[in-house]
């Protein structure tokens, strides 16, 4: 297997970089080797060999790919599961798949009801940092300590103890799309359709052992770990990752590429979208001798700022379309290529396709079918979904495409509910599923239009009694989603509008949402209208918020709302912000400050 003949081209590059995580700190290929030798060691005597299922959740990226690299060496399935999970989605994931051991971060065993005992708790301290402290005291620190990874001290290295072979039809790794909590819908990905997709990306990407990859995607994605870290791995290269992602500090970004002297950067429309509108003073970003070019994933591309964006920076983008459920990608449009067209997702590459019209005829147009090596095995314990999707080794997509003459293609539309919102596509039925059990009658979740997001999702409530607030669902859903599920707005309906057939008129509900939007206009005689906007944009009560409060110390005002914040502003005051100005808005009071300077 390929992962195998990874590991040998790897023992022979232990002095190159291969990480650049949190505070500059830099791994090398022997420190990974030497961590992965010891845990195959704790993995025989912990029972677990070729097949066993562990859950891994940890926010330590260097912990995280010990682990996965460990874990993939010895033939193990991982199931990877997003440490801001809900304990409900947690609980109903375990009850699916019966892990067979949980290596997690030492918080999260107590909030997702997991016990410790005989499992792998993850908790680095300083003494892992290196330095004269480090090296006195980590003797001492490694033997009271029961964490990960203090713990490896106690575990030999492994030497002519692996696996010669892995069986490639075996799981790699389990990773849950959105799916309702009765129905989750686990990806399936075998060792063979991992590592011969990655060594397709590796081709057509033209990566070498001089590669250095800048993913800040999240790792429980995978964009994030198979197109960061395992890529880098697979080619000798080097995986930047240098800070959490935060879209109110775009010049850490821009500083990157030439710093870490940066060869592609994996990033979503969304993120580029951030980029383009804020790069005053960073223009020349991306002229390096390093820098190749930007892959594109996740989303639908807008053409506009596909082209926009390379005019702006002097530089090129290659767009990917793929799947959860084809690994990473499987359409490209690579500059440099015949295939790099923009407004298109290129051609296929290692795999077929066909356009299958209403009556399933093969057409240059209509749903998109997929057929190769990089397919997922099936929904995990769901038969009924798995036969959905998969017929006579043909994946169905769900999305509606058109071939161009030039034999490009493009992505026209959708067929299944599905909702792209920066990135993450999201099936609305978990957001309506968990609306279910606030005392309202229906709900029904949809993506509207945005410039910024791809789609705004808009969750629509049909009350049974006005006893709760919009302010009350978001807390609610904050407790029970992931972030990036929980809907931008809540608007509530006495009634559905409804179609001939009984059915919720969809678009009739984004022609009402969009109707619905009102521009907030130009008077900031006082504070109110500020506070109003972002009370809205983070869905909380006007009375937790003043004009002392700070990013950080508002629920919801994370990074990706502190430019929905922004472009609210810009909007309701007719003003535009500059870099310099968007970098200093740490509090409401600066952004005040800041608008009645142009107002």
């Amino acid at each position: 297997m390929t992962i195998i003949h990874g590991f040998n081209e790897a023992e022979q590059l232990s002095a190159k970089v291969l990480a650049v995580v949190e505070n500059d700190e830099k791994i090398t290929y022997g420190e990974l080797l030497t961590a992965v030798n010891r845990l195959r060691t704790y993995f025989s005597e912990a029972g677990l060999g070729p097949g066993a299922k562990v859950l891994l959740s940890t926010s330590d990226k260097r912990s995280f790919l010990e682990l996965l690299l460990a874990a993939y060496r010895c033939g193990l399935t991982l199931i990877l599961m997003d440490p801001k999970s809900s304990r409900t989605r947690v609980e109903s994931i375990r009850a699916t798949t019966a892990p067979d051991s949980f290596f997690m971060d030492e918080a999260l065993f107590e909030k997702w009801g997991v016990t410790k005992e005989n499992q792998l708790a993850i908790k680095r301290d300083g003494s892992q940092k290196g330095g004269l402290f480090g090296k006195v005291f980590k003797k001492s620190a490694q033997t009271q300590s029961g964490y990960y990874p203090q713990r490896l001290a106690d575990y030999p290295a492994a030497t002519g103890n692996f696996p010669e072979a892995i069986d490639p039809g075996s799981a790699a790794y389990i990773i849950f799309t959105s799916g309702t909590t009765s129905n989750p819908k686990g990806v399936v990905i075998s060792y063979g359709a991992l590592f011969s997709h990655l060594d397709t990306l590796k081709r057509v990407y033209k990566m070498s052992g001089n590669t250095v990859i800048f993913n800040n995607l999240n790792l429980f994605h995978a964009d994030g770990v198979n197109q960061g870290p395992l890529l880098a791995f697979l080619t000798g290269g080097t995986w930047v990752s240098p800070f959490e992602p935060d879209m109110s500090r775009l010049d850490l970004m821009f500083v990157a590429i030439y710093k870490y002297r940066i060869t592609h950067l994996v990033a979503v429309p969304t993120m580029l979208t951030f980029l383009e509108k804020y790069a005053e003073g960073y223009e020349d970003s991306f002229q390096t001798a390093d820098f190749q070019y930007i892959i594109s994933v996740a989303a639908r591309l807008d053409p506009q700022l596909w082209s926009g964006f390379q005019g702006l920076f002097k530089t090129n983008i290659a767009n990917v379309y793929g799947l959860t459920e084809t690994v990473n990608g499987s359409l490209y449009a690579i500059p440099g290529d015949d295939s790099h067209r923009i407004g298109t997702v290129g051609v296929p590459v290692d795999c077929e396709i066909k356009m299958l019209d209403e009556r399933g005829n093969e057409a240059d147009a209509g749903e998109l079918w997929l057929k190769g090596p990089h397919l997922m095995a099936a929904y995990y314990g769901n038969p009924g979904e798995t036969d959905q999707v998969l017929h006579d080794g043909w994946l169905k997509t769900g999305d509606l495409a058109a071939r161009l003459p030039s034999g490009h293609i493009c992505i026209t539309g959708r067929k299944k509910r599905m909702i792209n919102s920066g990135g993450f596509r999201i099936h609305p039925e978990e957001i309506e599923e968990v609306l279910g059990r606030l005392p309202i009658h229906e709900s029904i979740v949809i993506g509207c239009d945005d410039a910024v997001m791809v789609e705004k999702m808009v969750a629509f409530i049909e009350v049974n009694t006005g006893a709760f607030t919009e302010n009350d669902v978001f807390r609610f859903l904050r407790e029970e989603l992931e972030p990036e599920k929980v809907p931008a707005n809540v608007v509530f309906m006495d009634q559905f509008p409804r179609n001939a057939g009984g059915k919720v008129d969809i678009p009739k509900l984004k022609a009402l949402w969009q109707d619905s939007k009102i521009t907030a206009g130009n008077d900031l005689s006082n504070d109110d209208q500020l506070l109003r906007i972002a009370a809205d944009t983070f869905k909380v009560d006007l009375r937790e918020i003043s004009m002392t409060s700070t990013q950080g110390g508002v629920g919801g005002w994370d990074s990706l709302n502190h430019f929905v914040l922004i472009t609210n502003l810009e909007e309701a005051f007719g003003v535009r912000f500059d870099t310099k100005e968007i970098m200093s808005m740490t509090s409401l009071a600066a952004i005040r400050s800041i608008i009645q300077s142009k107002v």
